[in-house]
């Protein structure tokens, strides 16, 4: 089976989140070459001015965040759509109003939150740069959002086709 190339920037381009043109895929080897410009510019930039330390905690900033939210996500999902199809289900489930509230991803949420608040706390370089990093990207998403039209908090999502001139006949399967 095909499947067209998929990123994380792709992914943001279909919803919306970020202009088409950064998501861009090239033509020859169906790759976001905008987006993989942009990010490497950005690491450049971090690189050049910070300490080792600095970059990790930075990473850790991050990576705490994207943790704690991506089990924030499963919890509020369980409640928004619980009789949604998934491949896997978490065990270790409590009942709350017919609802499962997996115990794993509340753990998992409030460990990784107490992890970021302690970058937060121990890490002044990481607490900077990564609260400025979020909101250059929160003003990046808000103006773009009300410059097109487009509701802040709804969901807006264009075919995949819009983005790119890549047929899925030239798709990729996994890798």
């Amino acid at each position: 089976r095909r499947v067209l190339f998929r990123s994380l920037s792709f992914s943001m381009a279909t919803n919306r989140q970020i202009p088409s043109r950064i998501a861009r895929l090239h033509k020859k080897w169906a790759t976001p070459y905008v987006a993989v410009s942009i990010a490497s510019l950005l690491a450049i930039a971090l690189v050049i001015p910070m300490k080792l330390e600095n970059l990790l905690s930075l990473y850790a900033f991050g990576a705490l965040l994207a943790l704690a939210l991506s089990n924030l996500a499963i919890c509020v999902l369980r409640f928004k759509e619980p009789d949604r199809r998934r491949g896997f289900t978490v065990p270790l489930n409590l009942k709350i109003k017919g609802k499962k509230l997996p115990i794993l991803a509340v753990v998992g949420f409030l460990t990784a939150v107490f992890f970021w608040i302690t970058v937060l706390i121990y890490h002044p370089e990481a607490r900077w740069v990564g609260i400025a990093w979020m909101a250059i990207g929160l003003l990046i998403y808000l103006v773009y959002r009300t410059s097109s039209g487009k509701s802040l908090t709804k969901r807006v999502t264009v075919a995949p086709e819009t983005i790119t001139k890549v047929s899925a006949e030239k798709g990729y399967g996994n890798i």
